[in-house]
């Protein structure tokens, strides 16, 4: 029955894993991303397709996400560790943390 619904284009990894990215984009950094899709057992090849995809949205989702949750660039150590940590566990790399906090529009 799934041979069945495969050959029909009913079920696809390639769509699976583009609705996995879709739902997520908007909250999650890439590294979140992909951990969840290899969690739910999709091949790498897969994944490798669509993190360029990934990447290169990756900024503005960030910017997006904190931009939610903060608005306001810390104002001190504690606060900027605070910011940092939140980015971190949305799966965010921290080179794309450090040019969301440095403020500037690039």
């Amino acid at each position: 029955m799934l041979d069945d619904f495969a050959q029909r284009g009913w079920l696809s990894e390639a769509r699976f894993t583009e609705q996995i990215v879709h739902a997520r984009r908007s909250k999650y950094g890439a590294q979140r991303i992909v951990q969840e899709l290899k969690e739910k057992g999709v091949s790498a090849d897969a994944v490798a397709a669509v993190l360029p995809e990934l990447r290169e949205s990756e900024l503005e989702a960030a910017r997006a996400v904190w931009a939610k949750k903060f608005g306001v660039l810390p104002q001190d150590a504690r606060e900027r560790a605070k910011q940092i940590r939140f980015m971190m566990s949305r799966g965010f790399s921290s080179g794309v943390i450090g040019k969301v906090l440095q403020g500037n529009g690039d």
